[in-house]
């Protein structure tokens, strides 16, 4: 008997992979069906919709016998399927995650390397079949949006986008910076005026971009602009680029964007051995390959936690080249000294490439409500929901057609409902 429950429940996943979770076979198959009984063709596509749809919402409930089944619905009562819903057998939401550490709910400022989100969402596996090639990465990056605000609800939020590559100012610093990388595509690089007005659309007021500055320094310099104006607030960075981890302290944390594991600054010394205020000495003298920064010759990462724990600092370093001879238990520190005196300029140029700008002028959006005018400049970035009639125009202006990426705008639209936002 175990054996043939066990069958049942292999043709019920096969029979639920291979039609209710691709409407359009099922459509096709009851259209068949219904112009074989002699039906004209109006009334068995008519039929065939209706009955496709009523099938795929059956077969998201429960599939136990206990399972109380909905009651009978007319045909002119069904149930409503949102635009991701019917275009992949995978869930139609993200998996709930829950953060490895409490991040604040109350004054709480999310500030998101939109870049990587694109890049992520641009490149990803991810299939949505009722849409053009062009419109995934969009919808992907709205629908990763819509999961961050709908779990954590902060109360202010920003995106920043890197600009061009090849106008970054470091690379006036070091010719050689992120030359390592493959070229970004132009596919890529057209969609991110399309991904800011996108982000408008959803409710985020703050999307910067600047042509000189990478989306890292824009993030530094709203971090550092909003714990200036307001002291109460807590920044949390949404990003996977550990050079954002020089910015943690007791008012900023670091969040990862898909495990949503949070950093403090303990988390940051336990992850890479140094406190957040030495992560650009330490990627100053180990090298980073992602950016195409090599380092000192001979100094790898443990090599330049030992070297920075043991003198405090990069400069407190090369004002003390000769006792690092003197260090026990570290290969190599006999020519450590020589190594680091050649390489003295190399290490500068690397410490200036690696550093965030932090000062960099923003013009920030006024405050959509005029009762918070000239309290705070951070009440532009407050994030109060999408907005019904005017949030429509823009999805239509950042989409170019009617009903794209409504997905992630109803899921916010929901949601704020639930909580009576008053935008």
């Amino acid at each position: 008997m175990l054996q043939i429950g066990r069958q049942r429940t292999e043709k019920r996943r096969v029979f639920n992979a291979y039609l209710l979770h691709r409407p359009k076979r099922l459509l096709f198959l009851v259209g068949v069906v219904c112009l074989a009984l002699g039906w004209n063709q109006t009334t068995a596509v008519s039929m065939a919709s209706r009955t496709a749809f009523l099938f795929r919402h059956l077969s998201l409930l429960p599939t136990s016998s206990s399972a109380a089944l909905p009651p009978h619905l007319p045909w002119g009562a069904l149930p409503t399927i949102t635009p991701f819903s019917s275009s992949s057998s995978k869930s139609t939401q993200m998996s709930p995650r829950t953060p490895n550490m409490p991040v604040p709910t109350e004054n709480c400022f999310f500030i998101l390397d939109a870049t990587s989100f694109l890049y992520r969402s641009y490149y990803s596996k991810y299939q949505l079949n009722d849409y053009e090639e062009t419109d995934r990465p969009l919808l992907l990056l709205g629908k990763e949006f819509a999961q961050i605000m709908t779990q954590h609800n902060p109360a202010y939020v920003a995106a920043a986008f890197d600009g061009p590559r090849d106008q970054v100012f470091r690379r006036d610093l070091f010719p050689a910076y992120k030359r390592n990388r493959e070229a970004q595509p132009p596919e890529l690089l057209a969609l991110v005026p399309r991904a800011m007005a996108y982000l408008e659309a959803l409710g985020c007021r703050g999307v910067f971009r600047s042509t000189r500055h990478e989306g890292d320094d824009l993030m530094g310099s709203l971090s550092h602009m909003a714990k200036a104006v307001a002291p109460d607030v807590t920044v949390v960075l949404v990003t996977e680029d550990k050079d954002m981890f020089c910015l943690v302290d007791d008012r900023t944390l670091v969040m990862h964007p898909r495990t949503l594991e949070v950093f403090d600054a303990a988390r940051v010394e336990a992850k890479l051995g140094v406190p957040p205020s030495l992560v650009g000495d330490l990627l100053s003298l180990a090298g980073d390959p992602v950016d195409g920064i090599p380092g000192v010759k001979g100094v790898g990462p443990q090599t330049a936690v030992r070297l920075l724990r043991a003198f405090g600092s990069l400069d407190n370093l090369y004002a003390n080249l000769e006792d690092v001879a003197a260090l026990p238990n570290l290969r190599g520190a006999k020519t450590l000294a020589a190594k680091l005196t050649q390489q003295k300029e190399d290490v500068r140029v690397y410490r200036s490439v690696v550093a965030l700008a932090c000062d960099v002028a923003l013009q920030l959006p006024r405050a959509p409500d005029p009762r918070w005018t000239g309290t705070s400049p951070l009440e532009g970035l407050r994030y109060g929901g999408v907005d019904e009639i005017e949030g429509e125009s823009l999805l239509l202006e950042a989409m170019g057609a009617p009903g794209i990426g409504r997905g992630p705008f109803l899921q916010l639209l929901r949601h704020q409902r639930q909580r009576s936002v008053p935008f």
